[in-house]
């Protein structure tokens, strides 16, 4: 039996992976290396306890494994383009990455977490990520779970939109949309990496009085208000 404490002052986020118990499955390995793709670790401290034939000890009984870190600078894939994407799958267009993220990373059993992050979204500057989370309960069985806060230019919200699987979910319905002003957002998505089909969103938007066009023949909608 292990027992074993530890700190380190830094490290680097992309080689997280490397660190992982050998006993998850080597598609959870292999995700975990192609979402997280570079950072800055620091603050790291872990703990090791029990018969290492149990790790990463499912059931709180049989012992603790636990890793913590701030985090710095990240780039985080959630959905990585090594996934498979199936024949009519959201998963045709890319998720888009966050970056520049900021918070703390912990490993907790069989378990992974991005907490309290801040950054902004890839490709789409003026989304700005006030708060947010990325969660996977179970590694064995990733299901991608994110929570978002974003504040930013409703014409970048509707490129994420248009640009990611989003559209196929909301129909197409938005696609000659066009817009201007800020907005805020929240958006929870799950995101089982084994089958993007059965991905689902929730989501609201909060105009404080944008101009608003659904199609190029439409009227323009003007100083729109409301959630």
């Amino acid at each position: 039996i292990l027992d074993l404490q530890g700190s380190v002052s830094r490290g680097d986020a992309s080689q997280v992976h490397r660190y992982l118990p050998l006993v998850l499955p080597e598609s959870t390995r292999h995700y975990v290396r192609d979402a997280v793709l570079q950072g800055r670790l620091s603050e790291v401290k872990f703990k090791v306890k029990g018969d290492l034939l149990k790790l990463p000890f499912a059931n709180p009984k049989n012992g603790d494994f636990l890793v913590t870190a701030k985090v710095n600078n990240v780039r985080y894939a959630y959905v990585p383009t090594t996934l498979p994407a199936t024949a009519s799958s959201t998963a045709a267009k890319p998720w888009p990455m966050l970056e520049a993220l900021q918070g703390e990373l912990i490993f907790n059993r069989q378990s992974l977490e991005v907490r309290a992050a801040q950054g902004r979204v890839a490709g789409l500057d003026g989304l700005q990520l006030s708060r947010g989370s990325a969660r996977i309960a179970n590694l064995a069985k990733p299901v991608v779970e994110v929570n978002t806060n974003i504040k930013g230019p409703l014409a970048q919200g509707l490129q994420f939109v248009n640009t990611s699987p989003v559209s196929g979910m909301l129909g197409e319905a938005l696609k000659q949309s066009s817009a201007s002003g800020p907005a805020d957002y929240t958006m929870r998505l799950l995101l089982p990496l084994s089958n993007l089909d059965k991905s689902s969103l929730q989501g609201s938007l909060t105009l404080p009085g944008n101009d608003v066009q659904f199609t190029p023949q439409t009227p323009l909608l003007g100083r729109l208000k409301g959630a």
